[in-house]
Order: structure tokens, then C-alpha cells, then sequence
């Protein structure tokens, strides 16, 4: 097995004071941190090859619906409340979220009421991301660290990339972006 043979070199790797962690692709404390961002860390995987980010954890609760227990959502899958064992529904978590985590950060400042993204990842259909613990993080997909803007061309709050966003489209955009660049360039032959 793969893991066996390099044993030796991912003890040395850790004895050197590199960071190891388990690889998000085979589960193996095998993935050696390159770089460490505000929203987790990019590795290499020594076994599988997988270059991929572990994403930065929080603690962050919110309260049981059956019981009102605290109880920790993100990033497990099923959420289930350890005092009555009530497993809460992804709806469920968006709807305890959106009580507790719907501020959103400093770029958050109209008069909305609630600043609840849709995610680019995942493409929920219903608006999924917080901003949680100084990130805003996808309680769908779990991912975390993308900024969260209001697009200029369709006015939806999403996340993604900032400057793709305002210079080309959004994800719920893009469609309409494209097809416009395609008129503009077929009209130009």
C-alpha cells in the first residue's frame, strides 16, 4: 500500500515541522500545506496526488428547533442534535441561520434585512451562504472564503470572484454574458 511506503518520509516531513493533514480525496494524514489562506489551507496529497483546500473549521452553533440545544452545523453531514438526536434538515439549518448569521460583513451596508448569498460551488437553489466566524461560508456545500457581492449586471447577492463578477457576470448571469459575447462576435465576421 502506498500509504506504508511513504510513512517514513511524511514522519520525517512532520519532524521537519511541515503541517500534514488528512486528504480531503483518499482520507490519508497525507496532504503536505503549501500555503495557509484566511479560509484554510492548500495541500498536496503524497498518496493520491489531489492538490485541494482544507477548509478552515468553525464552531459555529445555532439552536436546535426541537429542543433549543446548540448545536454545531457546519461542515457535517447529517446535522444532528446530540441532546434529543433531532436531525435538522438543510432547510432547517438555512432557516437557524438566517436568524443568527444574516448581518453579513462590512461590503453589507444598504437596507437589506437579511444578507444571505446564493454560492457559486454548489448552485443551491435556495440562498445558502453567512457569513459566519469572518467568512462567509456555504452551509450547503461547506465551502468558505469567496467575498459575497451584489452583481451590477442582474442585482443577486453571490459569491465568487469580485472582479469576474463586475467585469463579465455571475453565475446566475453568465448565461446572458455569454450569449451576448457570442452576438458581439459572430456580428463582427
Amino acid at each position: 500500500m502506498r500509504f506504508t511506503e511513504l510513512e517514513k518520509d511524511i514522519d520525517i516531513k512532520c519532524k521537519r515541522g511541515e503541517v500534514i493533514l488528512a486528504c480531503n480525496a483518499c482520507g490519508f494524514a497525507a496532504a503536505i500545506v503549501e500555503k495557509t489562506n484566511e479560509w484554510g489551507d492548500n495541500y498536496h496529497c503524497l498518496i493520491c496526488d489531489d492538490r485541494g483546500i482544507s477548509i478552515k473549521p468553525t464552531d459555529a452553533t445555532i439552536e436546535c428547533p426541537e429542543c433549543s440545544s446548540l448545536v454545531q452545523f457546519f461542515n457535517k453531514s447529517p446535522v444532528i442534535c446530540t441532546a434529543c438526536n433531532y436531525p435538522l434538515t438543510t432547510e432547517d439549518v438555512i432557516a437557524k441561520c438566517a436568524d443568527e448569521y444574516s448581518n453579513g460583513d462590512d461590503y453589507c451596508c444598504d437596507e437589506r434585512d437579511e444578507w444571505i448569498a446564493e454560492c457559486h460551488q454548489c448552485r443551491s437553489t435556495i440562498p445558502s451562504v453567512f457569513f459566519i466566524d469572518g467568512l462567509w461560508s456555504c452551509v450547503v456545500c461547506h465551502d468558505r472564503g469567496w467575498r459575497a457581492v451584489i452583481c451590477p449586471h442582474c442585482d443577486e447577492f453571490v459569491t465568487g470572484d469580485p472582479e469576474a463578477i463586475e467585469y463579465c457576470a455571475c453565475f446566475k448571469c453568465e448565461d446572458v454574458f455569454r450569449n451576448k459575447m457570442k452576438r458581439i462576435f459572430d456580428s463582427v465576421d
